[in-house]
């Protein structure tokens, strides 16, 4: 018996990734394998997997919608070398590629930073650009025109980055909804195991009982440590997106917080008739324009990687481009790889054959496989996780948060603009300061004169 267990499982292993390898179906392989040994036409049905179909959640305009960012992020990468066309998150490269994004902005940011460092040895070394010499030629008209510039710019930048906040936090909050879930999912994989030693241990319990227990064994021990494996790695690279996607948040957050201080600091120095905290201040504003240009590259960076994942989940769902194990869209969620599944498909098997063999209570064994292999291990081969988290990624993160991002991203264009011109407003304050600093010692000048 023991001879005849381990020839078939050892074949069954080995057609199974034969199986794998030349199946059209990537994602889940269910050709109906041909005979391999078994000892009948009805052990083979227990091993035949029905098809999985995925059930989209969106309308065919829903789609639309995340599709037409999928095609902008794809018309970028056509024009960057380094930029992958595919989404291939197990290669160092592909992140590489992402990561050029953010240094192409970091050159755009380069130039501009050479540019105010020209202007400031101007103003500084050869007293250029430096506004006006006299008290005089700062006019009413001139003191209008900086309130009105800074009123405008500060309300601008202030309702700009407000919406480019909530853009990012519900971006964020649809990262961590839809891989938080599909990690518990993926926890629940733990349970597996205890489930169908749970199972072993009723069928023991049955007299006169058929059990090969060293092949099974062998099968649990090897079977539990893949699944370990398993949940480890898909755990480990599901949360890098949740915490990437927390940097990037917290990276929001903090430059929300500094604008709302740089704006109150604005109108606190001119206030307190401050001149060189808000010559600082104006100075400080020059060099943030770079600063969020490099930033805007980074949140580039998640919408090209974003694009590419929601490109891989309409992939699947509609082009049958299935998640292989370890690559693309598999790097993240995928069915057992061909050796895990084919040691479940040997302890299936066994099971099966100890249910049915004869025994004391026939009618009891065979609840116990068919519960098992029902409840447990049917949605196991079928990969009904994967079945049932890709459109779910694609209801919860791809239909809306692809555009969410996007629009941030152009957003943060026009916030630039204003900063500049909320800069220039800080310069006509300080300047306005300078003035009024001019007219009291000018005053304090005159009555030491008549005193």
């Amino acid at each position: 018996m023991k001879k005849i267990y381990l020839k078939q499982i050892s074949l069954f292993i080995i057609l199974i990734n034969i199986n794998t390898i030349f199946s059209k179906n990537l994602l889940c392989p269910n050709n109906q394998l041909m005979f391999v040994g078994f000892q009948s036409t009805d052990d083979l049905k227990i091993l035949a997997i029905n098809e999985n179909k995925y059930e989209s959640q969106l309308s065919d305009k829903e789609r639309e919608k995340y599709e037409d960012m999928i095609d902008i992020k794809r018309s970028f990468s056509a024009s960057m070398d380094d930029v992958y066309d595919s989404f291939s998150p197990e290669k160092d490269d592909y992140w590489k590629g992402l990561n050029s994004i953010t240094f192409l902005f970091f050159t755009f940011a380069l130039i501009v930073i050479i540019v105010i460092i020209i202007y400031l040895i101007l103003r500084f070394c050869f007293k250029k650009c430096s506004g006006p010499r006299k008290a005089t030629d700062i006019t009413r008209c001139y003191r209008n025109s900086a309130w009105v510039f800074m009123i405008m710019s500060s309300i601008t930048v202030f309702i700009l980055f407000t919406i480019i906040l909530a853009f990012s936090v519900k971006v964020n909050k649809a990262i961590k909804k839809t891989f938080d879930r599909a990690s518990d999912l993926i926890k629940n994989n733990k349970n597996l195991y205890n489930k169908i030693d749970g199972a072993i241990n009723n069928l023991k319990e049955i007299k006169n009982i058929t059990i090969p227990y060293d092949e099974l064994n062998e099968l649990m021990d090897s079977f539990n440590k893949s699944m370990a494996n398993y949940v480890v790695t898909t755990k480990k690279h599901t949360d890098d997106i949740t915490k990437k996607d927390n940097n990037r948040n917290v990276g929001m957050i903090l430059l929300y917080v500094y604008y709302l201080v740089v704006i109150i600091l604005a109108y606190l120095f001119f206030f307190l008739k401050w001149k060189i905290p808000e010559g600082v201040l104006f100075i400080l504003l020059l060099f943030t324009i770079p600063s969020m240009l490099i930033f805007a590259g980074y949140n580039y960076k998640f919408f090209f990687f974003y694009s590419d994942l929601c490109g891989s989940i309409n992939g699947a769902l509609y082009k049958n481009e299935f998640p292989v194990p370890g690559q693309s869209l598999g790097y993240y969620y995928n069915c057992f790889d061909r050796q895990t599944k084919a040691e479940l498909y040997g302890i299936r098997y066994i099971i099966y054959n100890s249910a049915n063999s004869p025994n004391d209570n026939i009618t009891r064994s065979k609840e116990i496989y068919d519960d098992l292999n029902n409840n447990v291990l049917s949605s196991q081969l079928n990969c009904d996780l994967v079945t049932e988290l890709v459109p779910k990624i694609e209801k919860d993160f791809c239909k809306d948060n692809l555009s969410r991002l996007y629009d941030a991203i152009h957003i943060m264009i026009w916030l630039l603009l204003a900063t500049f011109i909320m800069a220039i407003s800080v310069r006509l304050l300080e300047n306005l300061i300078w003035k009024k600093k001019a007219e009291i010692e000018s005053m304090i000048e005159n009555l030491e004169q008549i005193y």
